[in-house]
């Protein structure tokens, strides 16, 4: 019913004043769809997925990047996994709240890990440095990461999933390091 609706207590006319044509109204959908987003953005998200364990690595060149992980059990049976986010992006596409790729992935048996590169999130730079390049991630960044998962894991591999830039630094990486 009309009481229903965004627009309570209103009800739209049947016809258009001064014509035989019926009146089509888009505010009421479009209002709907609006009062729905709105109500889903005042919800109370979580920053991190549930279990979600924050850790820091510090690179050559003096950058601390968070790390962030995500497991269900000591030594999960199918070994760690880096999740890297793209161009533009942070760690939030793999965590975000109620559809975590992360946690999903966890669930499945594998030690999630969820970094933020440099000039992401929580990534802080060392006194003066505002600029760096692709190559800087190759470069500095990922071994950093890399070497602390399977430091920390105690495994001698791990697998990659990449987002966008996230899967051309896999490449990258893959190139300029040999594994």
């Amino acid at each position: 019913s009309d009481q229903d609706g965004p627009l309570r207590g209103h009800r739209a006319p049947d016809k258009i004043p001064g014509s035989g044509a019926r009146q089509v109204s888009l505010l009421r959908p479009v209002l709907g769809v609006a009062g729905a987003l709105a109500r889903g953005l005042a919800m109370p998200w979580k920053r991190t997925a549930e279990g979600c364990e924050l850790t820091y690595v510090t690179t050559a060149d003096g950058w601390v990047l968070p790390l962030r992980r995500v497991r269900r059990s000591e030594r999960p049976p199918l070994g760690p996994l880096l999740l890297q986010h793209g161009l533009g992006s942070n760690h939030m596409v793999y965590l975000f709240p109620g559809r975590s790729l992360a946690s999903r992935m966890a669930d499945l048996g594998f030690d999630c890990w969820v970094p933020d590169l440099r000039g992401r999130g929580l990534a802080r730079p060392p006194r003066g440095v505002r600029r760096w390049t692709t190559s800087d991630y190759v470069d500095q960044d990922l071994p950093a990461i890399v070497d602390a998962i399977l430091t920390r894991t105690g495994y001698d591999d791990l697998l990659w999933v990449g987002h966008s830039m996230g899967g051309v630094l896999l490449y990258m990486y893959g190139i300029r390091h040999g594994t």
